[in-house]
């Protein structure tokens, strides 16, 4: 591991760098409590100061825009230190540096211009895209450039018209033919023809009008506010998801509800299930404001039929006498993402032996803890953020959903 990394300031007149360096964590048992980030002529010559990041904080950090530097600086320089000071000796960090071409090979050169304007194409991949550059040799400045894609389905997540670079992704990895026109400082123009690997993109959006969603999503309806692993619910090898809508208004004003997301390879939805007061074959009671699916989170096959099972909060859940107490339910599930049963946990339940008061806010958060008291059915964790200073309740379940003791 380095303590630095060399750069290129393409501008050295005009002495700025930007852009975001990478920092590994420091051993969490090591008594680190910050680095410092500098700029130098090499690694042991220091010339400026950039930044001092907390050992708690990202440690991807972005250097502003137009940061000044000297034209000599050809270093990133990390050094960490504690509450004694900055230490001299013993780092134990590195500054990460996957900027294309930093490599021991460098990137291919795929295409270039055959005219006296020494044009040439290099694609390389920038973390999750793929990146084709425009540059200029025997100091031939660019002045602009043109791309039309020809083929391919690519997906253009950016340009630099000064810095001659194009950014790719896509849904899936593919050719794309394109043709690029670069204009020089003198007006000359050189075009060029070519075929470029994009990658695969390393995310999918899904949302009321990506990803294949087309479920019916409103303004404010939190989707996505929490979010579980099912495993593969309907046994198609792939992994799907529930995700809470909190205020959804399904039957009436911020009841709440859960997608369950069948998902195919590539990150999109298959399909889809809501559970709310009116759909999912769910029909358990919910109130205005109950706020269910505030919290979701898998808690394996509870009763053991092959199906993965659902716990949901509620936070503002009435229990018939005071607002808000809060209740968590059970959902046993189909493979098909309906609900088969149901069981509520709340303080008006006789097997709720701890006490619930208004406002409590129990079910805000849920999550599944594994078998904590090791008799072969999964306990949950449920906090209640309001109960005087907020407090987690531990409850230990049976297969039925009902609680067999409380913590």
């Amino acid at each position: 591991m380095a303590n630095s990394i060399t750069f290129t300031d393409m501008d050295p007149d005009a002495g700025q760098i930007s852009g975001t360096v990478f920092i590994s964590r420091a051993d969490e048992q090591s008594d680190i409590t910050y680095y410092r980030l500098y700029y130098g002529t090499n690694a042991d010559t220091i010339s400026g100061f950039i930044a001092e990041i907390q050992k708690e904080e990202s440690l991807a950090y972005k250097i502003d825009n137009n940061t000044s530097i000297t034209s000599n600086d050809t270093h990133l320089i990390v050094k960490t230190g504690n509450s004694s000071g900055e230490m001299t000796n013993g780092i134990s960090c590195a500054l990460i540096d996957n900027r294309p071409g930093n490599s021991d090979v460098a990137p291919p050169v795929i295409s270039s211009f055959t005219s006296d304007y020494s044009i040439i194409l290099t694609q390389s991949s920038v973390r999750d895209f793929t990146q084709l550059a425009v540059t200029a040799t025997d100091n031939i400045g660019i002045a602009s450039y043109a791309y039309v894609v020809i083929s391919g389905n690519d997906f253009l997540l950016g340009s630099d018209t000064a810095d001659g670079k194009i950014y790719f992704a896509g849904n899936e990895a593919e050719t794309v033919q394109i043709r690029v026109t670069v204009t020089d400082t003198s007006g000359n123009t050189a075009e060029e023809t070519l075929s470029i690997y994009v990658k695969e993109n390393g995310y999918q959006k899904i949302s009321d009008i990506q990803g294949g969603f087309t479920g019916t999503l409103i303004d404010e309806n939190g989707f996505g506010l929490d979010i579980t692993n099912l495993g593969d619910l309907d046994g198609d090898g792939v992994t799907d998801l529930a995700v809470g809508a909190w205020s959804d208004d399904d039957g009436g004003t911020y009841r709440g509800a859960v997608w369950i997301l069948f998902l195919n390879t590539n990150g999109t939805v298959k399909s889809y299930q809501k559970i709310s007061s009116t759909q999912g074959n769910f029909v358990g009671t919910l109130d205005n404001n109950d706020q269910f699916g505030i919290a979701v989170t898998s808690i394996g096959d509870l009763d053991n039929d092959s199906v993965t099972d659902l716990a949901v909060g509620a936070r503002c859940d009435y229990n018939g006498y005071y607002a808000n107490i809060g209740a968590v339910w059970v959902l046993f599930l189909n493979s098909n993402g309906t609900v088969k049963s149901h069981y509520k946990i709340s303080g008006s339940q006789d097997d709720f032996n701890g006490i619930l008061n208004e406002n409590d806010n129990f079910g805000h958060s849920v999550s599944n803890i594994g078998d904590l008291d090791q008799d072969g059915v999964t306990d949950i964790a449920v906090g209640a953020i309001y109960d005087n200073y907020g407090s987690i309740w531990i409850l230990f379940l049976n297969s039925n959903g009902t609680i067999k003791r409380v913590q």
